[in-house]
């Protein structure tokens, strides 16, 4: 059997770039037989010349199997998570390997179904960092934090639609081509970057102000991301794995749009959903207090 047609859908929004190659090993494979030997030869010749730095297929060998390449795709989207937003292929091409490897021959009931806010590096419940190849950040652990994971999950729908919203209201008016961190020089300030959040970002800035904006220029990127994530890590391991992510954003400060993005629209769609509790409801007759 060729590849599932649904291999095109999955990655129909991506660049131009991974859509012309995931086409172009398609139509190669239209009427032949998907084996994981043909997917690391189509892999080598379509998809490690987008990114050569990558150089995905130096990574196979005899024991290369279809979770090993879709291993390598979370490993890939994760460090690039960041910059998907600042026109970085890398991060789509991770998760063009995940889609890859999800879509060889199966039965019907098992196709892939692709979930476009599971973005990783981050929390699927909030804006926070997930690490050590967690789907939740500590927070929103279901086995440490049952209650706040319960709640993360209530809120999963208005938050995936605030995620939305705001994607829509950057696009409208540029604002990630405005965001100070695009260009590493004398632009990118703390004041130039606090003004970017008071004025895209207004609900995180009216949440986080006298926490995370005070301080020096030499600090400024590491607090506002310390701030932003309080991880309270467990375990060394854990804790070690996300220093290790600080230092890779810190040195790129540009990779903090994702979160300040999904900070956004999180804290938009709590407010909606606090607006509902109680007397706040909506026809409930009483005074909304909420601010």
């Amino acid at each position: 059997m060729p590849f599932l047609p649904n291999l095109k859908k999955l990655v129909r929004n991506y660049p131009d770039e991974i859509n012309v190659a995931i086409k172009n090993m398609v139509d190669e494979y239209c009427d032949r037989k998907v084996t994981i030997f043909a997917v690391k030869k189509l892999i080598k010749k379509h998809i490690d010349p987008l990114s050569p730095k990558l150089n995905i297929s130096s990574t196979f060998t005899n024991k290369t199997t279809w979770q090993s390449i879709e291993e390598t795709g979370k490993f890939i989207a994760r460090q690039y998570a960041n910059d998907k937003d600042f026109g970085g292929l890398e991060y789509y091409i991770g998760e063009t390997l995940r889609h890859i490897a999800k879509s060889y021959p199966r039965k019907a009931t098992n196709k892939y179904k692709l979930d476009k806010y599971e973005t990783s590096g981050f929390c699927y419940l909030c804006w926070r960092h997930s690490v050590s190849n967690r789907k939740f950040c500590l927070q929103h652990d279901p086995v440490d934090e049952p209650t706040r994971y319960r709640s993360g999950k209530r809120l999963l729908n208005l938050f995936h639609e605030e995620m939305a919203t705001v994607h829509y209201e950057d696009a409208k008016v540029n604002a990630n081509k405005s965001f100070p961190f695009v260009h590493l020089d004398k632009r990118t300030t703390p004041d130039n970057v606090k003004n970017w959040i008071i004025k895209y970002r207004p609900f995180t800035w009216e949440k986080f102000n006298k926490s995370c904006f005070i301080t020096t220029n030499k600090s400024f990127f590491k607090d506002l991301l310390i701030c932003l994530d309080t991880p309270f890590d467990k375990e060394y391991a854990t804790t070690s794995n996300r220093n290790k992510l600080y230092d890779k954003i810190i040195n790129d400060p540009s990779q903090l749009s994702g979160m300040l993005f999904r900070c956004e629209a999180w804290l938009r769609a709590d407010k909606i959903n606090k607006s509902n509790w109680g007397g706040s409801r909506i026809n409930s007759g009483r005074k909304n207090n909420y601010r």
